[in-house]
């Protein structure tokens, strides 16, 4: 068979048979009928067994069509002649113990001295570390883009694009994953070839990509960064998003780039900021002591003290000790009765342990003393914070203690205000309101989520409003102490005593936090003072200071045209034998019952006083002369003349009246001496009348 196929140059047998690729001929059929010596060197094969294989069977099943297909073009009749051989794409052959390795195959037709074909002569060449160091690489390009693909956050593998010195001027888009690309609002397809200056909507920011990139290339030490601005890309509400970003070295001339958008946990920790600030606001705007205990656990962790983890300025006034002191203190340090510290320790620690608030009321405590050495009683309220903490708030109910040796009816009305009556806390950001405590509802009848989102000035009295505006809007620290009117849900007003603090919060918004407590008991029992200053306390008419003031107003004031004041001194004829007869009770009843009848005799303008005893004066504001006001006069000596039933019996009396009609330029003591001359002349004239007196005449 050698023979046959290479015929007598034994210089070329040598160089097939020890040669490093593999000679052999195939029939037109496919069946191999020769073969060199380096088939077993290549393939595993002694040439004996090799010879009678045939080719489709040799060829690993996955490579047979591309095989077939290159076979046909050498053999098929539908090829031109022209066409007489040609190397194959790799193609695995089959091992002579059954595994596989690369190859190509470079093959000729052959033909007899006729020039009849008579099959094909082929070398077959290992390229098996080749292909296998290609596919390796190909292997490596998909695992990078299937794990770059499987990213969640935006990650893009940059290559590095070198200008004709060979320095780095700029990188493009080698992977990008889905995320990446919906980042940057395109297809991944689009991207694909681009570079970072290309892309990037910000030149200056750009450039930094590049530059980090390339330090990153040449050093080969990642770079990491949170929170960074990112200025070419916008929020919805035209902020710059905020990105954490990481930078790695993946290759000679990649990097991988891997960025995360956290601008809602900067926003988030924006506003943790500004809920710390509004936090630490409210919590020193309160009245009462308010702290915050620590747990502080042995090693079986066990609860064996707590610390004070914060404090408002009131409990660091109560404990008598700065609040840089009193913060990062435990119980045990400070209290000076172990007793009392140990107690309080497992107060918290319960709370702690079960989740429930503790509340207790008139606490004795002695610990604190007041000025006289007495212990101090305190309302305690603990509530759990979380699994560590407990908010510890107390109030000083001393006096209320002491109270409460008072009658019974006093001590509970004194117990239900302390218990019930609390400060309803506000806060107010640029005019509205954001928060506000629960105790709203008791104070004013509004549930808090009545009130947040509205402007609070809304809810003011619209007398008082002015004065609150004028007073607290250009405050920039303290709001002072204001008494104004609130509305309630029920459209009525409640007098309350309000003052807080301003800040400003990180975001530049103004934030007024306001402490407001209902004083209608206050300002009651104030009305009820100036009540008794201006009215006589028997007959409930003006009293001789008040009716003064008021004819000093009217008479000081521009006068009505075509009118004029007078005065009406009436005195009681015989009231002194009501008294003496029936007593002074009756008396107090007459005196009551004729300042009824006047009030309702006089006109809407006018004013009746008792200037005291059985003198009471009437101000006629608006007569027309001396005439007028007489007839006025007569009408209330008639009103004054009805009889009058009294415990002891009914009495009539009756009344002698002067009037004096005011002059220019006279001042309230001469008028009501010329109507009280008057009332004399008719007490002289025998009672029971009325008399006038004019200007300038003597009595």
């Amino acid at each position: 068979m050698a023979d046959r196929v290479l015929p007598g140059d034994e210089r070329f047998r040598a160089l097939l048979q020890h040669g490093h690729d593999v000679a052999l001929v195939a029939a037109p059929d496919g069946s191999i009928t020769w073969a060199s010596d380096s088939v077993t060197r290549l393939l595993g094969w002694a040439p004996d067994e090799f010879c009678g294989q045939h080719v489709s069977g040799l060829v690993h099943p996955a490579d047979l069509p591309a095989a077939n297909a290159w076979r046909e073009r050498i053999l098929g009749s539908g090829v031109e002649r022209a066409f007489d051989g040609g190397t194959s794409a790799p193609l695995r052959l089959r091992h002579g113990d059954g595994s596989y390795t690369w190859c190509t195959v470079s093959a000729v037709r052959t033909r007899d001295a006729d020039g009849r074909e008579t099959g094909i002569s082929a070398l077959v060449h290992d390229v098996d570390e080749l292909v296998l160091a290609r596919l390796r690489a190909e292997r490596g390009d998909a695992q990078l883009a299937a794990v770059v693909d499987s990213q969640v956050d935006p990650h893009v593998v940059y290559r590095a694009v070198r200008d004709e010195a060979g320095a780095v001027v700029d990188f493009e888009f080698l992977h990008v994953n889905r995320a990446a690309a919906e980042f940057e609002g395109r297809s991944p397809d689009s991207l694909a070839g681009l570079t970072i200056l290309q892309v990037q909507p910000d030149a200056v920011e750009a450039l930094d990509d590049v530059d980090d990139c390339r330090a990153v290339l040449q050093t080969g030490q990642p770079m990491v960064w949170n929170g960074v601005e990112a200025s070419g890309y916008l929020t919805e509400s035209g902020r710059p998003m905020r990105l954490d970003i990481r930078i790695s070295k993946v290759g000679d001339d990649l990097v991988s780039y891997a960025f995360r958008d956290v601008t809602a946990q900067h926003l988030a920790a924006e506003r943790l900021e500004a809920a710390h600030t509004l936090l630490r606001a409210v919590f020193d705007t309160m009245l009462e002591p308010h702290a915050v205990f620590r747990a502080v656990r042995d090693e079986a962790g066990e609860v064996v003290d707590f610390v004070y983890d914060d404090a408002n300025e009131a409990a660091a006034a109560f404990e008598g000790y700065p609040r840089e002191v009193l913060v990062g203190a435990s119980i045990r340090q400070l209290y000076r009765d172990p007793v009392e510290a140990a107690n309080d320790i497992t107060d918290c620690s319960t709370v702690l342990k079960t989740g429930r608030p503790l509340l207790a009321n008139d606490v004795p405590s002695n610990n604190y003393t007041d000025g006289e050495g007495l212990p101090v009683f305190t309302d305690i309220r603990i509530v759990p914070v979380d699994s560590e903490r407990v908010s510890y708030a107390w109030r000083d109910v001393s006096e209320r203690h002491r109270a409460q040796g008072a009658v019974e009816e006093s001590e509970q009305r004194f117990r239900l205000l302390a218990e019930n009556m609390s400060d309803v806390v506000t806060l107010v950001r640029d005019g509205i309101v954001e928060w506000v405590s629960p105790s709203v509802t008791a104070v004013a009848g509004w549930l808090p989520e009545d009130i947040v989102g509205v402007t609070p000035l809304g809810l003011i009295h619209p007398d008082d409003l002015d004065r609150v505006i004028e007073a607290w809007l250009p405050a920039v620290d303290a709001l002072p102490r204001m008494r104004y009117r609130l509305r309630s849900k029920d459209a009525t007003y409640h007098w309350v005593d309000a003052e807080g603090r301003v800040t400003t919060t990180p975001d530049g918004a103004r934030l007024s936090v306001v402490a407001t407590r209902k004083v209608d008991n206050e300002v009651a029992a104030l009305d009820a003072l100036e009540s008794m200053a201006r009215y006589d306390e028997l007959t409930g008419l003006v009293n001789r200071h008040e009716v003064f003031r008021q004819i000093d107003r009217v008479i000081s004031g521009p006068a009505r045209t075509g009118t004029r004041v007078a005065m009406a001194f009436c005195d009681l004829d015989g009231f002194k034998d009501v008294n003496d007869s029936l007593g002074h009770q009756a008396g107090d009843e007459l005196l009551r019952a004729v300042a009824r009848r006047l009030e309702r005799a006089v006109r809407s303008g006018d004013v009746v006083a008792r200037l005291g005893g059985d003198e009471l004066l009437v101000v006629l504001n608006g007569v027309h002369d001396t005439d007028d006001a007489m007839r006025i006069a007569e009408k209330l000596r008639s009103e004054i003349r009805l009889p009058t039933p009294l415990p002891g019996g009914t009495v009539t009396v009756s009344a002698s009246i002067g009037v004096a009609l005011v002059e220019p330029g006279e001042s309230a003591d001469d008028i009501i001496a010329r109507a009280d001359a008057a009332m004399y002349e008719a007490k002289r004239a025998g009672k029971d009348r009325v008399v006038t007196i004019a200007a300038g005449r003597g009595d």
